[in-house]
């Protein structure tokens, strides 16, 4: 499990003007998403950033410009430290399986709720989580 805040997509959905225009609008946020929204699939965070803000952050435009929305979401990060929550309970990333029901247990124990869990096969079968809702 590399990171907890970021969804797949498909890179032909992003138009390639709106991609020029998020990584323009978010240069100075880029190490900090570097380290807190990677993209772990493909490794190409630029390209995702568009992506999420496409799919995702558009749709708070009339709130948030580009640069808050992705500011958010990397306070977000800092602030629920999903991996921190992971790593007290035993479950660090080390390329070996984790039983789906602990991953439950140790966010569901922490934030209260029900977390889905989405998880993605990689090309050399290993499996990653992907999404946690």
């Amino acid at each position: 499990m590399a990171n907890d805040l970021f969804v797949l997509y498909n890179q032909e959905d992003v138009k390639d003007k709106d991609y020029v225009h998020s990584q323009f609008m978010i240069a100075h946020l880029e190490n900090d998403l570097n380290m807190v929204w990677p993209n772990v699939i493909t490794g190409n965070n630029i390209f995702f950033w568009g992506y999420e803000w496409n799919k995702h952050g558009i749709c708070s435009e009339s709130k948030f410009d580009q640069a808050t929305y992705f500011q958010k979401a990397i306070n977000l990060r800092y602030r629920i430290n999903l991996l921190g929550v992971m790593r007290v309970g035993g479950v660090v990333p080390n390329g070996h399986l984790k039983a789906k029901q602990r991953i439950e247990s140790l966010i569901a124990s922490r934030f209260g709720g029900d977390p889905i869990l989405r998880c993605k096969t990689a090309s050399n079968c290993q499996v990653l989580l992907t999404d946690v809702l």
